[in-house]
Order: C-alpha cells, then sequence, then structure tokens
C-alpha cells in the first residue's frame, strides 16, 4: 500500500505518512493543501502563515475564487450538494494557487491529491470569540439587536435568526458533518463529523499549538517559519467574558454536540501529535527533547496571535443579562 501511494505524494510532504493521503493520483492543477477554516478558530492567523512561508493563495483569507462554494458567506446549500467527483474535478482547475481554504463547508469526503488542515478551539470560547468579533465590525446588526454583552445574547437573541441558528448550536459539528441546515442535529452528524475529521491530515489544536507543530511540520516540511504573527487584527479582542449560571448552561446545553466533537478532536490531535514528535525524535534521537512542553497551556501571546483575542469565559452571579 505505501508503495502505492508514493507518487501521490506532493514533492514538499514526502516526510509525512503517506497512508493519510487521500488518494492515489496527485493534483493536476496546482493546489497543494487545502485548509478547512472554521470561523473563528485561527484559520485566519494559519492563512498569513502559509503566506509567510511563500504560498501562493488567494488574498480573500485564502478562500478558494468559487465563493458561493467555498467563501463564508457561501450558499451552504450548493456545496453541501457537491458530489466527491464535482469537488474534485474543481479543485483541479485551481492552478493559481499551492494554498486553499474552505470556509464554508468541509467536504463529505477526503479529497485526492491534497494536503488538508484545520485547527479548532474550545467551543463556548470560539462561539462568544464569534459574537463579539461580529460587534467589533458591524455584522450581524439584526442577529445581536440591542444586546452589547455575550450573556444578552445567549439568553435573548441565540435563536434570533438562522445565522444565530447556524453559528452558535453546534457549529463546528454541522461544519465538518456538511450540515446545510439550521435544524436540529444529532448523533448521526456527530459520527459523520467525526469520520470526516479523522481524515484530515493536520489538526491544529489552539489550545495545544506546541504540539501541534509537530504534525505541522511533518507534512509541511518546507513551511520554515512556523511563528505566529504578534497579533491578528482579525480577532474580537482580548477579554474575559462573563457569565450567568443561566446563560453558560444554556449555551453549553446548545453545544453538547460541538463540545462532543472538540474533545474527539484534542484526542486525535495529541494522537497525531506524539507520532510525528517520535517521527521527528527517531530522527535526531532524542525522542524525549522532541515532545518536552509540547502539552502545556498556551502563552497568552499564542493565543493574541492566533486570533487576536485570549477568550476565557467565567461563571459570574452578576452577569447583565439586559445588555
Amino acid at each position: 500500500m505505501l508503495a502505492a501511494l508514493c507518487p501521490a505524494v506532493p514533492a514538499r510532504a514526502s516526510a509525512a505518512s503517506s497512508s493519510s493521503l487521500h488518494g492515489s493520483n496527485p493534483m493536476e492543477g496546482s493546489l497543494q493543501t487545502l485548509m478547512f477554516h472554521v470561523h473563528k478558530a485561527g484559520g485566519t492567523a494559519l492563512c498569513d502563515l502559509a503566506k509567510k512561508n511563500g504560498e501562493s493563495t488567494s488574498e480573500y483569507n485564502c478562500n478558494l475564487d468559487d465563493a458561493s462554494k467555498y467563501g463564508f458567506s457561501c450558499d451552504r446549500d450548493q456545496a453541501s450538494a457537491q458530489s466527491a467527483d464535482e469537488q474534485g474535478a474543481y479543485l483541479r482547475t485551481v492552478v493559481r494557487y499551492t494554498f486553499g481554504a474552505d470556509e464554508c463547508l468541509a467536504p463529505r469526503e477526503p479529497v485526492a491529491g491534497v494536503i488538508t488542515l484545520t485547527s479548532l478551539r474550545q467551543p463556548l470560547e470560539r462561539a462568544a470569540s464569534h459574537f463579539y468579533y461580529d460587534a467589533m465590525y458591524g455584522n450581524a446588526e439584526a442577529t445581536r439587536g440591542d444586546c452589547s454583552s455575550f450573556d444578552c445574547f445567549v439568553l435573548q437573541r441565540m435563536e434570533s435568526d438562522d445565522y444565530a441558528k447556524y453559528y452558535w448550536h453546534n457549529y463546528m459539528t454541522r461544519f465538518f458533518s456538511g450540515t446545510a441546515h439550521t435544524g436540529a442535529i444529532g448523533e448521526r452528524e456527530l459520527e459523520s463529523a467525526k469520520a470526516r475529521l479523522s481524515g484530515v491530515d493536520v489538526l491544529i489544536d489552539l489550545n495545544n499549538y506546541e504540539a501541534s507543530l509537530a504534525t505541522l511540520k511533518e507534512w509541511l516540511p518546507s513551511w520554515k517559519d512556523t511563528s505566529l504573527p504578534h497579533e491578528n487584527s482579525s480577532g474580537g479582542g482580548a477579554r474575559t467574558v462573563e457569565m450567568s449560571p443561566e446563560a453558560l448552561a444554556k449555551l453549553t446545553e446548545a453545544n453538547q454536540l460541538a463540545l462532543a466533537l472538540y474533545e474527539y478532536f484534542k484526542s486525535a490531535a495529541e494522537k497525531a501529535a506524539r507520532a510525528a514528535a517520535r517521527h521527528a525524535a527517531s530522527r535526531a534521537h532524542g525522542e524525549q527533547a522532541a515532545w518536552e512542553g509540547a502539552t502545556q497551556a498556551p502563552a497568552p501571546e499564542l493565543e493574541r496571535a492566533f486570533y487576536g483575542d485570549s477568550v476565557r469565559i467565567v461563571l459570574s452571579p452578576n452577569a447583565t443579562a439586559g445588555v
């Protein structure tokens, strides 16, 4: 099997585990890496990192040119209806870029011939960051209504429209299960999302970025600069988010599937990072040094660099739900 897969490995990915690649034929175009960009989970910082390492990519947050299927403001129904063959056919036409992003929905099936990567963060913190990002840039004003605090939004506006229902109710599970609608989802979608994540080559956990570097460097050895920018201007700002017990309980209940998916993701990302670290250590004859410190909590500067904030949710009986 290894011999059969070797021809499919892009030249710069020769250090990676070939068995993780998703097809037997390299892409006919120049696209070599596809990022699944979960909103407010570090995708913009990874896009900037790709540019720093000489990747050619689009000016629109690295998103592929067909915005109706790959941009944040996409037509999710149209994107979800694509077959694997249709997706592959489109990607083979991408000759302008070596690195692209999909900020709409993860394809339902693995994409042949490209390296795939994604980054995730704790779902409730992602939700809070999304709220403050929209507030900072004047997005989704009708969704937020008069709420200036996340606590107020969760209690009063989290079901206000389809935008709120999609991005604050198990969004990460919807994204990776290819779910376009805003209705209720369940275990079927969770298992589908897990299966889809299991086919992603590079898993980056924002709460364990240093460990994730081992996987990133194994799959993308040409990326010599893995240092993050001092601050990502597209984040929602550094803040501690106070939430009332009622609001926190409601937010948690509304995101049970996303929380479960994140636990699965964390385990998979750590397992991949340990394997990559062992591979690097065997080459460098220093296994302990290769993994030492890799599971430490991230420094605040790393958090700011990744998503422009260091959002932390704290329980507060004095949280004001009315503003």
